[in-house]
């Protein structure tokens, strides 16, 4: 078995009688699966699988080819925005999202986009746990923090020029935006409120359902 990291393959110790175990293994992990899912559906299914602590050292064995990925494919988008003369009136979206939703989450990441193409141009990651562990305060405080990382290397390392970033409304960045790049524009986009409009939505509907109205 053999995994492809760019360029270049990424050779394994896997006998192949057990192809099709590693192979649903990564299908779950690559999905963002947890391992009480994988677990679940296994052995409901009566298939062998690996252990929780197997789990754990399979992710830390791809992590740094993962990493080697997104890097190589965040360089590749940045090519892009140059040879399109765009490194000076650059436009962006950002946003964070959370392994549990919430101000108590021990993992969050955040990603940056090109907006012509959508392509992920910058990213980080916090975790309170575990391998890497880089973060002490909440996962609202993290969101700013990896905005900044984000900033600084696009701005600071690549001489790149925002001149547009559309954001939610969360706090932190839009304290850190105008201190890292006072002359982007900043757009407010409705993502949050919407959720919380949808959820509202739902809890109409099923009291509707219930009372026959």
């Amino acid at each position: 078995m053999s995994i492809s990291s760019c360029d270049e393959i990424i050779p394994t110790r896997t006998k192949p009688k057990t192809y099709l175990t590693n192979y649903i293994l990564l299908a779950f992990i690559v999905c963002g699966e947890y391992y009480k899912d994988y677990d679940h559906v296994m052995g409901t299914l009566g298939i062998s699988h690996f252990s929780e602590k197997q789990w754990i050292r399979v992710i830390e064995w791809i992590a740094p080819e993962v990493e080697k990925i997104a890097n190589w494919s965040v360089d590749q988008a940045r090519k892009i925005i140059r040879a399109r003369g765009d490194e000076k009136k650059l436009e962006v979206m950002f946003d964070g999202f959370y392994l549990t939703r919430g101000h108590y989450s021990n993992n969050a990441s955040a990603t940056m986009h090109d907006a012509k193409t959508g392509n992920i141009i910058g990213y980080a990651h916090r975790t309170k746990r575990g391998q890497g562990a880089n973060w002490e305060g909440t996962s609202g405080g993290a969101e700013g923090n990896m905005l900044d990382e984000i900033l600084a290397d696009l701005i600071g390392k690549e001489k790149m020029t925002i001149t547009k970033a559309v954001l939610d409304k969360d706090a932190a960045c839009h304290e850190i935006l105008p201190s890292r790049s006072p002359e982007t524009d900043i757009v407010y986009w409705a993502n949050h409120t919407d959720k919380t409009f949808h959820a509202d939505l739902e809890k109409v509907i099923k009291k509707d359902a219930m009372t026959g109205e």
